[in-house]
């Protein structure tokens, strides 16, 4: 009973570590490409609202709003998505699968927050 439970914990571990290197890589991608998007915005929006006294202010909004938003919820939605190709057995796929998942995240994202300014107007 003692090496199937040593096993077993092994199995987890491995496992475990499975998914905090697809988690880490898909974070990464996320996180960068949100913050790219976030700056040509918040770098078009600065050049618009320049004259304006306080609405020059809403670049630097948009521009936590690129950071904050990858690092809360893409942490969540990448764990699930790394712990569905683990478990699903479907770890092993390439980097640039990985790429597209973090893209397509981004993508998510930014047309929310569009979504969303649209909205106001």
């Amino acid at each position: 009973m003692s090496t199937e439970a040593g096993f077993i914990e092994l199995l987890e571990e491995s496992n475990s570590i499975r998914i905090y290197k697809l988690w880490y890589q898909m974070f990464l991608v996320t996180l960068i490409s949100s913050i790219i998007c976030h700056s040509i915005g918040s770098l078009v929006l600065f050049i618009r609202l320049r004259s304006h006294h306080y609405a020059k202010w809403l670049a630097l909004v948009l521009q936590l709003a690129g950071f904050i938003t990858p690092v809360f919820l893409g942490t969540i939605t990448n764990l699930l998505i790394a712990s569905i190709l683990v478990f699903s057995n479907r770890h092993d796929i390439p980097f640039l699968g990985l790429i597209s998942i973090g893209l397509a995240q981004t993508f998510c994202i930014v047309s929310i927050e569009f979504l969303k300014i649209m909205q106001t107007l």
